[in-house]
């Protein structure tokens, strides 16, 4: 406005601006009492309408003070949105000629133009303020909705609203009654709940929300006289304000509600700003976001999650498919309930009840096999000889000694008689004490002798029982081959005798069995791997007493099952392959389908 008047010599001036149809004085300058009467002022606001109307400068006479008024639009030809306005004294306008006129108004289009082109200036850098604002939000608000459960969205929340609103701190509170628990604070990863901080934060919350008012606390007011706190709140409020403000010291700060589609409150968020208030557009780009975060919330809630992600709502369709969803829960459960078989699963052996292994008697090279695999042997049979080369070394030694001891015998007896005469007692009596050491010598070495020769008895190894040889390929194996003592060589079976099954059940299944067996009897179904199209029958004899660790890692307890004579298969192979299956009473289906997930739990969470 400075500009307009000493450019054009003018003595006022001033801005007008349209708004809802009326011409509403923005800014005016030495305009003094040129516009008090009612005649000039509705000259004035003709003359400015006139401008705003044709898009063109215009200029009148006052007809009380003798004034010129020059009138040029603003924002534009095409839409002006106000007008600028000089007026030059009775005793300047009495002197200025038309092309002094022309001329201050071509200064005033000037002077339009370029506060149109600062307006535009303006207005282009609020426009790009705003869209990357709402840029901002958009982001924020799908890092919102991306994110998975309560914790993460107030995270989000926490972290991402002072970038998007302009605030120092940003605090989220979910409801819990009449309490509210901290979720999140700005860069905060772990809440402290004792922390003067949460403590102060939560008493205002609390008072404010429970009210039912959100507050807004350090923001200027449109009044020139500010009210004070005391003036507008509660005197509880009041005092929580005052905390929060002593600990905090923040300049300005807000309580917004977070609240779900009906109106309930589902959280709180505070917002804290340490060095300046924000302005009237912070307060709306605020309230936009935060709506954002009510939102997110709600959805993230654990039972709006489950319904939200089942499809449900309260419409009736949605109902309708709540009910139809309940009936199936109900279906599975009942279908889940019903008692079924329940079954071990076991794999094993067919093996006959009496046999037995035959193992080395002493070390030695095989010397002789009189048996192969399937020969009927009976008890007493030969199967094999051993031959051991250090006893026959030994035997013949000893046999050796002997005959040296034998031989001097004769020699001290021959003496003996040939000695008669009384100068040969003292050698009488020297060989009478040889001979007697040499007897009790000779005892001692034929009870070695005797000894040995049992020895080499026991290298015939014979039958123990009737039955018949099991040894693949024996004489491959063992034929001139040295065995060490207790090393196994072949098995006898008695296969005309009873026959059992031996299988391996899982010890974390065991209990289940023992369980079965306190109550009675337990029936065993097997198929043999050779004739898996049959269903044989046998019942739970006897329980091993001693784990054993096979090549998968896991621990197996040994059952013997009892098989009856008209359960057997017609060829009977010693060590078939058997699938079984133990018959434990009657469970639920659901216990059936996931017992072992159960035995992993039992295992993991009670052992």
């Amino acid at each position: 406005m400075l500009s307009a008047l000493a450019a054009t010599g003018a003595q006022g001036g001033g801005v007008w601006l349209e708004h809802d149809g009326q011409m509403l004085g923005d800014y005016q300058l030495h305009l003094g009492n040129w516009l008090s009467d009612p005649e000039e002022s509705r000259i004035n606001e003709h003359l400015l309408r006139l401008a705003i109307s044709t898009g063109r400068p215009q200029q009148a006479t006052l007809p009380q003070h003798r004034a010129l008024v020059l009138a040029t639009p603003l924002g534009g030809r095409d839409d002006p949105e106000g007008v600028l306005a000089v007026a030059f004294s009775r005793d300047v306008a009495a002197n200025l000629t038309s092309a002094e006129i022309q001329a201050a108004q071509e200064t005033l289009a000037g002077i339009a133009e370029l506060a149109d082109d600062y307006f535009l200036r303006q207005q282009s850098r609020r426009l790009s303020a705003d869209l990357e604002h709402w840029r901002l939000l958009d982001r924020f608000s799908s890092q919102l909705f991306e994110a998975d459960g309560l914790l993460e969205v107030a995270y989000v929340a926490a972290n991402r609203l002072p970038m998007v609103i302009g605030c120092d701190r940003a605090a989220i509170w979910r409801a819990e009654g009449r309490r509210f628990r901290p979720l999140a604070v700005t860069g905060v990863d772990s809440i402290d709940s004792r922390s003067a901080t949460i403590i102060a934060g939560r008493q205002l919350t609390s008072m404010a929300l429970v009210m039912n008012e959100s507050l807004w606390e350090g923001l200027p007011r449109e009044s020139d006289e500010p009210e004070t706190a005391d003036d507008l709140h509660p005197p509880q409020l009041c005092k929580a304000m005052d905390h929060y403000s002593e600990v905090t010291n923040a300049r300005a700060y807000a309580v917004l509600a977070l609240r779900n589609s009906q109106g309930r409150l589902v959280g709180a968020a505070l917002l804290d700003w340490m060095s300046r208030c924000p302005d009237a557009l912070e307060q709306a780009r605020v309230t936009h976001a935060v709506d954002r975060v009510a939102l997110a919330v709600t959805r993230s809630l654990p039972s709006r999650r489950l319904l939200r992600r089942l499809g449900i709502d309260s419409t009736p369709r949605s109902l309708l498919r709540l009910a139809m969803l309940l009936v199936g829960l109900a279906a599975v459960v009942w279908f889940m309930t019903r008692s079924i078989p329940f079954r071990l699963e076991a794999r094993g052996e067919l093996q006959p009840v009496v046999r037995q292994h035959v193992f080395s008697p002493a070390e030695g090279m095989v010397d002789r096999l009189f048996v192969g695999h399937g020969d009927r042997v009976e008890r007493g049979t030969p199967l094999f000889q051993l031959r051991n080369l250090g006893w026959e070394r030994e035997l013949v030694a000893l046999e050796g000694q002997r005959d040296v001891v034998r031989s001097r015998l004769e020699a001290i007896a021959l003496e003996l008689l040939s000695t008669r005469s009384s100068e040969a007692l003292e050698k009488s009596e020297r060989l009478a004490a040889e001979e007697r050491q040499l007897k009790e010598q000779l005892q001692g070495v034929e009870r070695q002798l005797e000894l040995a020769n049992q020895q080499l008895v026991q290298l015939r190894v014979v039958s123990p029982l009737d039955g018949k040889v099991v040894s693949w390929e024996l004489r491959r194996d063992w034929e001139s081959r040295q065995l060490r003592r207790g090393q196994m060589v072949l098995r006898i079976d008695d296969s005309d005798g009873p026959w059992q099954l031996e299988l391996d059940l899982l010890e974390s299944r065991f209990w289940h069995l023992r369980q079965q067996l306190a109550e009675g009897e337990v029936e065993v179904l097997f198929r043999l791997a050779s004739e898996p199209e049959l269903s044989r029958q046998g019942v739970v004899a006897e329980l091993g007493a001693r784990a054993t660790v096979h090549e998968d890692g896991r621990s197996y307890l040994p059952v013997t099952v009892a098989v009856a004579g008209d359960q057997l298969p017609e060829t009977l192979l010693a060590g078939a392959t058997v699938n079984a299956r133990l018959l434990c009473g009657r469970r639920t289906r659901a216990f059936v389908w996931f017992h072992q997930v159960y035995e992993f739990a039992r295992r993991k969470l009670f052992l």
